[in-house]
């Protein structure tokens, strides 16, 4: 499957802390290094800070793990996309506008040189058919239509929101909007856009941010679909790095942590240790029980589920703390006055018991146990490899060579 990075671009609808994204990015990349990611070309270079932690990626470029959207017309080299993006601009708008204007801006700062004429193919050697995917669609068309759609869908929960007043005026930024994607001799272009509803209806802050969120988001949807990929921010029913996040400051500190003072390097090692695989799909399939539940409309809520399973899970680990060393000894009783029958039944009885506490639950509790599990190997893998470094001195040693006593 492909996933499109769209939180990485310029947007014009509020600027998140870019320390956030590179977290965000952090755990995208450990869900979704068995699929494929993928970025626009220009996406790469826009905002400064995305061409920095780009550049650090080195491992997962050279794996195929990230890949970027380029039309076939450019024949893989980005040059050609920005020489002719630079002419649709200056067409489009004023001397005034193209010079203050983020997007020139950026492909005039010598970002698009550095990152794309000496970190890809010179610093990373990896060829223009490794890392350029084709477009299979306009991502022009996509955008209007696509900013078309949203307006039309979203318009009566807008106006719901507005004071009465300035619903008539927002009536007026949608017709305007809605005119602007369907001219197709005119540039159509997020900042162009606002511009002119500004010029024409001086909104307020709300309507600003109404229009940008509604433009930023169609943006990303398009970038996606031009490829038939799944822009990660809009993903809802599925593991995504911003949920990892969560669970894991939540539920297991030590493991979150450690991640987050990772270098790139081990974050892409972990990616593709089966340990780590196995732990999202055990996340997975818990997510999965938990909305099947829901969608099913069962009469156990989930909320009174999640609370037993926490008694039981308490009661268990209660269990398994005692009964590892109280078994051996039971064990040695009962052979020794000749039950052997009866000892060979305890790992049933054991069964048994959990099966009482957890009742048709089972399957979420042992789910949750699986997680736990897997968390625990984890972190071991990440303390031992902290000392990794020591096998080299054992190295050196061997290379001694070995002193025989005469």
């Amino acid at each position: 499957m492909l996933f499109y990075i769209d939180y990485l671009d310029q947007v014009t609808s509020g600027h998140q802390r870019f320390d956030l994204l590179a977290l965000r990015l952090r755990f995208d990349l450990l869900i979704f290094a068995r699929d494929k990611l993928c970025m626009s070309v220009p996406a790469c270079i826009k905002v400064s800070n995305t061409t920095t932690l780009l550049k650090r990626l080195d491992d997962f470029w050279k794996g195929g793990i990230i890949q970027l959207q380029l039309d076939e017309k450019h024949k893989g080299n980005p040059v050609n996309y920005f020489n002719n993006r630079k002419k649709v601009l200056s067409k489009g708008m004023s001397e005034e506008q193209l010079l203050g204007h983020f997007e020139h801006q950026a492909y005039e700062s010598g970002r698009p040189e550095n990152f794309f004429g000496i970190y890809i193919p010179e610093y990373l050697s990896v060829n223009s058919s490794e890392i350029y995917i084709g477009k299979q669609y306009d991502t022009d068309a996509l955008f209007r239509e696509e900013v078309s759609r949203s307006i039309e869908l979203h318009y009566d929960d807008i106006c719901k929101a507005l004071e009465p007043n300035r619903r008539i005026i927002f009536t007026g930024i949608a017709n305007r909007i809605q005119a602007c994607s369907l001219d197709r001799n005119n540039l159509f272009q997020r900042a162009v856009v606002e511009d002119k509803v500004v010029e024409e209806f001086n909104p307020n802050q709300q309507e600003r941010l109404i229009v940008s969120t509604i433009l930023d988001r169609a943006f990303a949807v398009a970038n996606a679909n031009t490829s038939n990929a799944v822009p990660i921010s809009l993903i809802l029913n599925q593991l995504t790095g911003q949920w990892l996040i969560s669970l894991l400051s939540k539920s297991y500190k030590s493991l979150y942590n450690a991640i987050c003072n990772m270098d790139w390097s081990e974050i892409y090692a972990l990616s593709q240790d089966s340990d780590w695989q196995n732990f999202i799909e055990q996340v997975n399939a818990f997510i999965y029980l938990v909305q099947d539940v829901e969608s099913k409309r069962v009469s156990r809520d989930i909320e009174t589920a999640i609370k037993k399973l926490n008694r039981a899970l308490s009661l268990c680990l209660l269990l398994i703390a005692t009964l590892e060393k109280a078994k051996d000894a039971l064990f040695n009783q009962l052979y020794q006055v000749g039950i052997f029958s009866e000892a060979q039944k305890l790992d049933y009885i054991q069964a048994l018991c959990l099966d009482y506490y957890c009742g048709k639950d089972r399957v979420l509790f042992d789910t949750i146990r699986s997680i736990e599990n897997s968390v625990g190997i984890i972190e071991q893998k990440i303390r031992q490899k902290r000392y990794s470094y020591l096998l080299e001195y054992s190295k050196k040693q061997r290379n001694k060579g070995f002193e025989i006593l005469y």
